[in-house]
């Protein structure tokens, strides 16, 4: 895997709430955290994909990450509504977890 894009993915994961992307306000506490679960969601999926197939394409692995981002975000939002006393859905939430994902999923992949 390559590690050397480490810099790349924290400068990014930095930058989120300096800006708006797809409409969501990651200056909100709540939408950082979301960013840092997919995060770590798809630096996770990412060591599996490494382990199983070390000769993984770097789309394959990419994808895996986003996937694993993208379940985690469902998981929480379904979450959420089978608790709407103390929680609420949010797409936004589901799309922050999924950006924190991609962001680390394709600066850590992408061969560049």
């Amino acid at each position: 895997m390559a590690y050397r894009h480490l810099g790349f993915v924290l400068l990014l994961c930095a930058s989120l709430p300096a800006v708006e992307f797809l409409g969501v306000d990651y200056s909100q506490t709540d939408k950082q955290q979301h960013v840092i679960a997919g995060a770590a969601a798809s630096a996770i999926a990412l060591v599996i994909v490494d382990r199983i197939d070390p000769a993984a394409p770097w789309y394959v692995r990419a994808g895996a990450g986003v996937l694993a981002a993208a379940a985690v975000g469902v998981g929480k939002e379904w979450y959420d509504s089978r608790h709407r006393d103390s929680h609420t859905t949010d797409i936004n939430d589901f799309t922050a977890t999924t950006m924190g994902g991609a962001v680390v999923a394709f600066s850590l992949c992408w061969s560049f």
